[in-house]
């Protein structure tokens, strides 16, 4: 995993957070629990935590749908 592609797994997932909600709080969240996990690995604080490519997170994203509430 190389550096770049952390940085852009946790800059893409906090503009979904940022998409689906106004906050890191999920006050008005507006996406599902699948997506919330998403978002959440991808910006998980320790990087073995978090996707190994753009490409992972976009197939998991995709795995859980685009359903909006």
């Amino acid at each position: 995993m190389t550096e770049p592609v952390t940085r852009t797994c946790i800059r893409l997932g906090r503009a979904l957070r940022l998409l689906l909600d106004a906050s890191d709080e999920e006050r008005e969240w507006r996406g599902s629990a699948s997506q919330l996990t998403v978002i959440e690995q991808a910006t998980a604080d320790h990087p073995a935590h978090r996707f190994a490519s753009v490409e992972a997170m976009a197939q998991a994203w995709h795995d859980v749908g685009p359903r909006l509430r």
